[in-house]
């Protein structure tokens, strides 16, 4: 796959060069013919003037090739991206420090969610905002709303953030409440958006990363963006990650391609196409400490979503007609032995129209679902009728959406959310409320029963789905201050609400034909809960970077006390320290920081948590080269994540980011 990214960089670099060589030639020739003779030069003096006027020309000709633009695009979705998430609330700055090896990684520096990570692949990376389990976190990547679905063992109803595509982030917002409703997404308690670079001129720009690290893992990207004269832009990116693992059958490849497209067809329409395909082959042991059983764990994920739009000579209305396609599949192989398949098709009808400060969006989607577990198939047919609004005024936006979903047999499920957004320079005043419900999905509902030997013990686990699941109703508030600019401040977020007859997995222990086994079932259950963080940052001068924060969590479940893998509190603090090597042109960077989370339960009652964590590297930054050393658990702390896992010692990776055509 190295050399498959390696190529495809190469054919980018050449076709650039190809296209841009006869002017680039003519317009050496004319300035050559301008320039005086400079024959008191010594030979290193000449070619450093010849390498500045190279330069010059160059920045000349880039200049001259400002896009030719056919009409503002109106785009609701960009718009929201624009006025509603501030750059206050981007994790940009904070994941180029301290480097990252996937999406759960952004999160680093948001207290208020609870990451397990368990330091190497292929186990789950996976994020529980406020420490809540189940499945209430919206994924929109590149305007493309994503749910990685897997059957996994001891289900949570959790994401792994290994499956998430991040080669071509650049922007990484992570919205707390109920507001992703109104960028596209669906029922959640936070939402996670990512936003890819948009180049300014034609000239491409691009990224290619290469990170190695212990247990002979690999993790190789590459990104490129183009936009054109005609108005036409594209994003590529590919990803390849591999592992053999610490312990006997847990390795891990993965392979991973997303795709942007922009392509005006004339001066009306325009066609849109945005896309991403996961295909993953692995092995996992549930408790790798005391079990050798292993299970082969196989992934294929696929969206895509064609667009065509239309839109008034003036630029204020437009039509767009969408087909959305989505193929899921979760295979395992082992003692337990799985085969569930989810296919998605929908297609949309859009109309957005510009008055005076206000944006208005109304749409309509039907999409028909298919489940098929191994032994049966389950179909669900939906509609979503909804109309969305963003006023905008200055440093005041406020954005409203209002809708409901009908299906068969869940019948009319409404939907509102409400998010005002005030930014000024030194202060941000984020706020929203929302409510929604949501029916469980098919999975949930129709997956099969089946009795297994996981941890070692002979037949000692079961797993079934609940087809007597009613859905789940949420209502939930933010509130997000931050008082500083963007290198001093605190930012002090509240979020809570109720969700009644909340859909969660819960563990028994249970006897079931004279065999004792832990039995994991969803079923509905109230739930309140509120949760408040505080994160602080200092900067002096540009030497010396700290940021701490800490986050508290409140819940109360009426079915029981505490969920497994649900800490009280997290804790982590950061310093970075950036010295600048004026003679050689050279960025250094050093970074220490240290995670903490209160004490939890695993599924067995044991106590975890209540460890420091603490990790360090260093990194070095020349002109569009990045190299990057990093150190986890830099004290060797030995210590647990999960039951029957424990961290060994200390972990290393290194690698580096070139932009090549930048």
């Amino acid at each position: 796959m190295l050399k498959k990214i390696i190529i495809m960089c190469i054919i980018f670099t050449c076709a650039e060069i190809s296209a841009q060589l006869p002017d680039t030639l003519k317009s050496a020739d004319s300035t050559r013919s301008n320039q005086p003779v400079r024959d008191s030069l010594n030979p290193a003096q000449s070619a450093y003037q010849g390498f500045l006027d190279r330069q010059k020309m160059r920045q000349q000709e880039v200049a001259e090739q400002e896009v030719v633009e056919m009409g503002d695009y109106i785009s609701f979705y960009d718009s929201l991206t624009v006025y509603l998430l501030s750059d206050k609330l981007s994790q940009r700055s904070n994941i180029r420090e301290f480097s990252y090896r996937d999406a759960g990684d952004y999160f680093r520096y948001m207290p208020s969610a609870f990451v397990l990570d368990y330091h190497f692949t292929p186990m789950r990376k996976t994020v529980q905002p406020f420490s809540l389990s189940g499945d209430r976190t919206n994924f929109i990547s590149n305007g493309l709303s994503i749910h990685p679905f897997e059957h996994f063992l001891e289900p949570d109803g959790l994401v792994d953030y290994n499956d998430i595509p991040t080669a071509l982030d650049n922007d990484i917002y992570l919205i707390p409440g109920g507001a992703g409703q109104i960028f596209g997404g669906e029922q959640s308690i936070a939402t996670y958006v990512g936003i890819p670079k948009t180049p300014d001129t034609t000239k491409p720009e691009s990224s290619f990363d290469i990170e190695k690290a212990n247990f002979d893992y690999a993790y190789t990207k590459g990104r490129y963006s183009k936009k054109f004269t005609n108005g036409k832009h594209v994003d590529f990116s590919l990803e390849y990650r591999k592992t053999a693992g610490y312990r006997l059958s847990s390795d891990d490849n993965s392979y991973q391609y997303t795709g942007n497209v922009l392509m005006p067809i004339s001066e009306a329409y325009t066609f849109s196409f945005s896309g991403n395909t996961l295909r993953r082959k692995s092995s996992f042991i549930i408790e790798p400490d005391f079990s050798i059983s292993g299970f082969d764990r196989n992934r294929t994920d696929r969206n895509a979503e064609f667009i065509i739009e239309k839109h008034n000579p003036e630029r204020t209305v437009k039509y767009s007609a969408g087909y959305l396609y989505q193929k899921q599949k979760s295979y395992i192989d082992g003692s337990y032995r799985g085969r569930f398949h989810y296919h998605n098709d929908g297609l949309s009808f859009k109309r957005e129209s510009v008055h005076d400060g206000y944006m208005v969006k109304a749409e309509i989607d039907g999409k028909r679902l298919l489940f098929k577990n191994g032994f049966d198939d389950y179909d669900r047919y939906t509609v979503r009728p909804s109309l969305s609004i963003l006023k905008t005024s200055g440093t005041k936006n406020i954005g409203f959406t209002s809708g409901f979903e009908y299906m068969k047999t869940y019948r009319f499920l409404p939907f509102a959310s409400l998010v005002y957004n005030r930014d000024s320079r030194r202060s941000l005043l984020y706020l929203s409320i929302g409510y929604s419900e949501k029916a469980p999905s098919l999975y949930e509902l129709h997956l099969p029963y089946q009795q297994s030997q996981v941890y070692g013990g002979g037949i000692d686990y079961a797993d079934t789905g609940n087809e007597g699941l009613g859905s789940e109703k949420q209502l939930t508030g933010t509130a997000t201050v931050q008082f500083g600019d963007a290198n001093n401040n605190i930012n002090i977020s509240i979020t809570g609400g109720k969700i009644f007859n909340g859909i969660d997995w819960y563990d028994y222990d249970t006897t079931i034909s004279g065999t004792t086994l832990k039995l994991f079932i969803p079923k509905n259950s109230d739930l309140t809960f509120a949760d408040i963080s505080v994160t602080p940052k200092f900067q002096f001068f540009k030497l010396f970077t700290a940021t701490f924060g800490g986050a508290y969590h409140i819940k109360d479940y009426a079915r029981r006390e505490q969920l497994a893998y649900s800490p009280e509190y997290n804790l982590f603090a950061n310093v970075e320290i950036h010295v600048f090597w004026k003679q050689k042109l050279l960025d250094l960077y050093g970074y220490s920081e240290v995670t903490y989370s209160g004490p939890y339960t695993g599924y067995n009652g044991e106590v975890l948590g209540e460890i420091p964590v603490l990790n360090f590297g260093i990194s070095a930054e020349l002109g569009s080269f990045r190299f990057h050393y990093i150190f986890l658990n830099s004290t060797q702390q030995v210590y647990s994540v999960r039951e029957g896992n424990q961290i060994l010692g200390r972990y290393t990776y290194y690698g580096f980011t070139w932009n090549f055509l930048d």
